[in-house]
């Protein structure tokens, strides 16, 4: 009788030491996600925080080679930025992403639309004589906007121009 009582004793104190070890180890799991969540939020901001520096730079160069003068710039934007609470005003440029805001101040005055969309994205800086703009394309058409309607037998002449300032060749006009 003796020995089924010591296996009874063993099997339940086997049950308590795993019923432990599952709470420290998932106590220990759960610590580990939380602290590489924050590593790579941080690391999310350190990535838009050098891509606002590269953003300022070519700005700031653009600006001082005068009105005319175009540039096409590639930044890396990480995941966690919220579009609704990023702007351009003034002379200013600000991403909110997770708790943090990531801002950027330049010697012109600024206009247009930020990027907000994960990945590498291209954008062209536009010099005027009364700042830059900044945007995602300066090229856009539709058959609206070139189509011209005619009679037959007439004859129209019109003359349009389209620059490219993206980073593609212009193949064909749909």
């Amino acid at each position: 009788m003796r020995m089924q009582t010591a296996r009874g004793q063993t099997s339940v104190e086997l049950l308590i030491v795993l019923a432990i070890s599952l709470v420290v180890l998932a106590s220990l799991v759960s610590f580990t996600i939380t602290q590489v969540s924050k590593v790579q939020q941080e690391q999310h901001v350190k990535t838009l925080q050098r891509s606002a520096e590269t953003l300022k730079e070519a700005i700031n160069d653009a600006w001082s080679q005068g009105p005319g003068t175009y540039r096409r710039v590639t930044l890396t934007l990480p995941p966690g930025i919220d579009a609704t609470q990023s702007s351009i005003s003034g002379k200013s440029i600000v991403w909110k992403i997770y708790q943090t805001q990531v801002g950027v101040g330049a010697i012109p005055v600024l206009s247009g639309t930020l990027p907000t969309q994960v990945g590498t994205r291209t954008i062209v800086l536009s010099v005027t004589s009364t700042g830059v703009a900044i945007g995602a394309q300066t090229l856009s058409s539709s058959v609206s906007t070139i189509y011209l309607p005619m009679t037959r037998d007439s004859f129209r002449r019109v003359t349009f121009s389209l620059s490219n300032t993206s980073d593609g060749a212009i193949s064909a006009l749909s």
